[in-house]
């Protein structure tokens, strides 16, 4: 009941949007467009309040599934499991939270939602309102029948024929004299029957309700009216949907004047319109039942008609050519606002090619480190397992890494998993990192407060990256800053990576460091500042660095910007502006083989203050080894000579490449099929991770 009532509501939505865009444009089209075209218009929205077709991703289903999520109700074990005390605030680790285990068969039972009530509620009413309605106009059926007398008057019936053929209508219809009712009317669907209050109608009269009413049987009024009801009783709690019902009823006698008027003169079409005002002269005092279709309704209506047959022309081809144009943009409209049907978002078969991805994230009460995009077949039986039931109706296999595996049987972390794992799953959905085949590495409580600056310091201090970026995200900007500085004072170049990444390129926080990396000749933090930066950031800081003729970090902007060939004219200039360094030192070389003061070298080492590498150069037929020491800028601070012991110390702080560390990265890292690809992917990383003096 609860996913039918939320489709419901969700059509509802989408069907308002699109009856309040009508609305907004009935001033400019009313006199503009055809009365055909202004009725039939109407059937777009009624598709899109009564059919849940949608494409995968939709406004009202993102809408819904938000809603959903934010709303979704914490279950026992949530309550009942007890923050932290203060002075324990710090003790985070991957063990649960204490808590009594559930009776069994308990566990997941709670009482019924507001949503089921309401449920309830909607189907009741909806189900009495259609049985009234049908009670209602069989009512009125039965009694105009009873009341009815049928016309034997071979010359009415022939004029009837005569009319009938002039229509285009093929089947023969009743005719009867009902002077109960107070317009001419046309009732039933498999024996469709015109009344009229009086046979004694001048020929004009009855030549033009007659047409009237075969031209409303002819374009099944009857059926779009019920259908009409279908949909006031579906969505009855819906006030628009009464204000579509009024358009659709005017409208549709307008329209149906607006075809009877294409066949007649100036004369005939005035003649017509007298016609109007003797049925509503008529003295019959019995009105119609809902979805009947009747000569006149209403004195404004009439009013209404009147002025409408008076400035009655024919429309141009430019009204008909926008008619079909807006109704292509309405139709489209209608897809993109969609539904939500609780049922699993497919990706196409061509996303195959998923990157693994490992990130923390905090989802109250809890902190999850999760990896995703994970090769299960090749970890088969390797981790523990759970199913867990997504709100949209899709069962994902989720992973537990051996410290946290107690959690697969907690409820309550198991229900903030899920939670998360749908919001992972529609934000990173048209993303090269969709969320499939997670494994959980790591799990804490953090309790029902927020996280706060104890918290991340707790992680800071403990050297917990991916958990100290979840909590930096939750802070506010005055502890993000106070952050941010002791990072940037402890040049720790991991956090201050993570910490930017929690931060929008535009944030004032992220645009401070950043210059301030630049003013400082910080190139390593500069760097990855610019993995963030838009392109409007890259190039300002581009212009700056050409006019202060910062090489190297024209160097990297250029690299981000993907601009190859500016970036070939650079690494020359940078080439030859080191050359020229060098050999201010007295370092010559011929190929790759460097010389300083005649003698050859077997080492070349120059390195950046953070120990990162500006050039690595090892020659077995040299005889000496140098070092080149730089400042943060890049500037040259000293020269001198290494001891055999200095070369085998640097030598040994390089790690050794685990060949079957690089396995187990390839396997959880299923980028393709191409293992060649993915094996050099691997290298690449760690080597990488090298240079940059970035390597744990």
């Amino acid at each position: 009941m609860n996913s039918l009532f939320k489709l419901i509501l969700s059509l509802s939505v989408s069907g308002s949007l699109l009856i309040l865009t009508l609305l907004l444009c009935k001033p400019l089209v009313q006199h503009r467009l055809s009365k055909r075209w202004q009725y039939y218009i109407w059937l777009v929205v009624i598709a899109r309040l009564l059919l849940p077709f949608t494409p995968p991703v939709s406004a009202v289903g993102l809408l819904f599934t938000q809603a959903e999520l934010r709303t979704a109700p914490q279950t026992s074990a949530v309550q009942a499991a007890a923050p932290l005390p203060d002075e324990e605030a710090l003790a985070i680790s991957t063990s649960p939270a204490p808590s009594s285990p559930p009776a069994a068969g308990d566990a997941h039972k709670s009482p019924p939602s507001m949503l089921s009530h309401l449920g309830l509620l909607w189907l009741a009413v909806a189900a009495g309102l259609l049985l009234r309605k049908i009670t209602i106009y069989q009512s009125f059926i039965n009694y105009l029948r009873a009341s009815c007398e049928e016309v034997s008057d071979i010359a009415l019936l022939d004029r009837l024929a005569q009319l009938s053929a002039q229509a285009g209508v093929k089947r023969p219809l009743e005719l009867s004299i009902n002077p109960l009712i107070s317009s001419p009317l046309l009732y039933g669907f498999f024996c469709p029957c015109i009344v009229l209050p009086t046979a004694s109608l001048p020929d004009a009269d009855f030549q033009y309700t007659i047409l009237h009413e075969l031209t409303h049987y002819k374009r099944r009024d009857l059926f779009y009216k019920w259908l009409v009801q279908l949909v006031l009783c579906v969505h009855w709690f819906n006030p628009l949907v009464y204000w579509m019902n009024r358009e659709i009823s005017r409208v549709c006698e307008l329209s149906c004047d607006e075809a009877v008027l294409q066949t007649l003169d100036t004369a005939q079409r005035r003649v017509y319109g007298d016609t109007l005002l003797h049925a509503m002269g008529n003295s019959g005092t019995y009105k119609s039942a809902p979805a009947s279709v009747m000569l006149n309704e209403s004195a404004a209506l009439l009013k209404e008609r009147l002025n409408a047959i008076m400035k009655f022309h024919k429309i141009s081809r430019t009204a008909a050519i926008l008619s079909v144009v807006f109704a292509i943009l309405l139709t489209v409209g209608a897809t993109v606002a969609g539904a939500y049907t609780g049922l699993p978002v497919t990706r196409p078969a061509a996303m195959k090619n998923w990157i693994y991805t490992r990130e923390a994230f905090y989802q109250p009460p809890y902190l999850f480190e999760i990896g995703w995009n994970v090769k299960q077949e090749s970890i088969s039986g390797t981790y523990a397992s759970t199913n867990l039931t997504l709100p949209d109706g899709r069962v994902m296999n989720v992973l537990f890494d051996d410290g946290c595996k107690s959690y697969q049987n907690d409820p309550a972390a198991l229900e903030a998993l899920t939670n998360l794992l749908a919001r992972l799953r529609m934000e990173k959905a048209s993303s090269e990192h969709p969320v499939e085949w997670p494994l959980v590495f790591y799990v804490g409580y953090i309790g029902d407060s927020k996280p706060d600056a104890l918290t991340a310091e707790y992680y800071y201090e403990n050297g917990s990256i991916a958990q100290f970026a979840a909590v930096f995200a939750q802070l506010d900007s005055s502890s993000q800053r106070r952050y941010l500085d002791q990072i940037y004072q402890d040049q720790r170049l991991d956090f201050f990576n993570v910490s930017l990444k929690q931060l929008k390129p535009d944030d004032p926080l992220f645009m401070y460091y950043a210059q301030k990396a630049y003013d400082d000749k910080n190139l390593t933090f500069f760097s990855i500042a610019a993995e963030s930066m838009s392109a409007k950031q890259l190039n300002q800081f581009l212009d700056l660095a050409a006019q202060d003729q910062r090489i190297n970090f024209q160097s990297v902007l250029l690299n981000k910007l993907g601009k190859e060939r500016e970036l070939e004219a650079l690494k020359i200039v940078q080439e030859n502006r080191r050359d020229e360094e060098y050999r201010a030192l007295g370092i010559t070389h011929e190929g790759t083989a460097y010389y300083y003061k005649g003698e050859r070298l077997s080492i070349l080492l120059d390195q950046r203050e953070n120990q990162s590498l500006v050039t690595l150069q090892t020659d077995p037929k040299g005889t000496v080894a140098l070092r080149i020491q730089r400042d943060k800028a890049g500037t040259i601070e000293s020269v001198s000579y290494m001891t055999q012991a200095e070369v085998d110390d640097f030598f040994e702080e390089t790690p050794d490449f685990d060949e079957s560390e690089l396995e187990k990265f390839a396997e959880h890292a299923p980028l393709d099929e191409n293992w060649d690809a993915t094996w050099d992917f691997a290298w690449d990383t760690a080597w990488d991770k090298i240079l940059s003096g970035d390597w744990d």
